[in-house]
């Protein structure tokens, strides 16, 4: 019978890479941090420094920490935040205006898109790629799509779309409101809605 021998530099190593592991997802969760969003890639969370509220985004793989916005006040907000792969995308009204804004972890890149006329955002979708979507409300709904590289487009309103108000006893169905999404399918690029029925559209 073989017996398997464990040298004390194996143990060594083995105890090491625990340490760092352990100490690379404290650097992501860190003590006293209200964790937002987590996934294997990457955490969102949130800290308090005084009267302002400060968010981090950060990288499993090396621990890289991103500033992603800092309230400071009762007026700002961060809200709808999203968080896939190594992407991560909120709602931001920490200034003067309301934006949408999206972090690149593993590079530091990001952008920043204003939502649109036709109303507020009530949601959000991001990526793998960074691609992302969002829906707006006021008295219709609105859908617009973006990436890191393009201009916000306007996709299609509830109003616009058909011609008339989304509201009446001979209007159309409207968007349902909290159907936005990630299908998953063409590399993570395809989002999805339900006025009625299921739409599908391909971010390029």
């Amino acid at each position: 019978m073989r017996v398997l021998r464990v040298t004390a530099p194996l143990l060594v190593i083995a105890a090491l890479a625990f340490a760092a592991s352990s100490a690379q997802a404290d650097v992501c969760q860190p003590a006293g941090a209200k964790l937002l969003k987590s996934t294997s890639k990457a955490t969102v969370y949130k800290l308090r420094s005084g009267d302002d509220r400060i968010y981090y985004g950060c990288l499993r793989s090396s621990g890289l920490q991103t500033h992603l916005a800092t309230q400071k006040g009762p007026g700002s907000y961060v809200e709808l935040v999203r968080l896939r792969g190594h992407f991560v995308a909120f709602k931001d009204n920490t200034g003067e205006r309301e934006w949408i804004k999206a972090f690149n972890l593993a590079t530091g890149r990001h952008v920043k898109r204003y939502p649109g006329p036709d109303g507020v955002p009530e949601d959000l979708v991001v990526g793998r790629s960074g691609r992302l979507a969002w829906m707006t409300f006021y008295k219709t709904r609105t859908l617009y799509w973006s990436s890191f590289t393009t201009p916000p487009h306007k996709l299609v309103s509830d109003g616009s779309r058909y011609g008339e108000s989304c509201f009446g006893p001979w209007a159309p169905p409207c968007i349902k409101p909290g159907s936005l999404h990630l299908t998953g399918r063409h590399h993570d690029r395809e989002i999805a809605w339900f006025d009625g029925k299921t739409r599908y559209f391909v971010i390029p």
